[in-house]
C-alpha cells in the first residue's frame, strides 16, 4: 500500500468515525444501544465467575466483530459515494 492509499484509508477511517459519533449524538437509540453494549462488555470482562480462557474468548470475539463491522462500513460508506457519483451524472450535476 502505497502512501496516498494510507491517506486515503486514514481518511475514511475518520470520517466513518465521525458519521457514527454523530449517529450517537443525534439519535438516542443508537446512543442507548452503544451504552447497553459497554456495560454488558463490563460486566462479562470484569465477572469473577468466568475464567480467564472464557474472558480472553469473548475479548477475540469482540475484536473479531469490531473488524468485521469497521470493514463493512467501509464498503457500505465507499458505496454511497459511488452511488452519489453515479445519482450526480444521472441528473447532469457532473459529467
Amino acid at each position: 500500500m502505497d502512501s496516498k492509499e494510507k491517506i486515503l484509508e486514514s481518511a475514511l477511517d475518520q470520517l466513518i468515525i465521525w458519521a457514527l459519533y454523530d449517529l450517537e449524538q443525534s439519535d438516542d437509540a443508537a446512543k442507548q444501544a452503544a451504552e447497553n453494549l459497554s456495560k454488558l462488555y463490563d460486566s462479562l470482562k470484569f465477572d469473577d465467575k468466568l475464567d480467564a480462557e472464557v474472558k480472553t474468548r469473548i475479548d477475540q470475539y469482540i475484536q473479531q466483530s469490531i473488524s468485521a463491522a469497521n470493514s463493512e462500513f467501509r464498503h457500505i460508506y465507499l458505496q454511497g459515494a459511488r452511488d452519489c457519483i453515479i445519482i450526480m451524472r444521472e441528473f447532469g450535476i457532473i459529467r
